[in-house]
């Protein structure tokens, strides 16, 4: 008799890979915030709209402030989604993961 169902247990390593990525971004940011609230980190050579000042410029009160400075904790949040696949090559490649690409059972 077949078993329908696949291994519960096949979707462990995955699940560890994940807890692991998201607790070291949960540190990083607690500690970027705790130690550079409030800094203004970098310039984005591009002009950009209002719009983008409250994205940009999270934890910063100053309405005067040219829009396309960036705070520390808006830049770390640009940095780890812009670095996504490069941290997910380097987890995997310790781990031996295929890429992404499903297995086959």
């Amino acid at each position: 008799v077949e078993d329908d169902m696949p291994d519960p247990m096949a979707m462990m390593g995955p699940m560890k890979g994940q807890a692991v990525f998201m607790v070291q971004n949960m540190v990083m940011m607690q500690a970027i915030s705790y130690f550079f609230q409030g800094y203004v980190l970098v310039k984005v050579p591009l002009p950009l709209t209002m719009g983008f000042k409250m994205m940009f410029q999270r934890g910063l009160d100053l309405s005067t402030l040219e829009t396309s400075y960036v705070s520390s904790v808006s830049w770390y949040f640009l940095v780890m989604f812009g670095l996504r696949a490069f941290f997910r090559l380097v987890i995997e490649g310790n781990n031996g993961g295929s890429g992404g690409m499903p297995q086959e059972q």
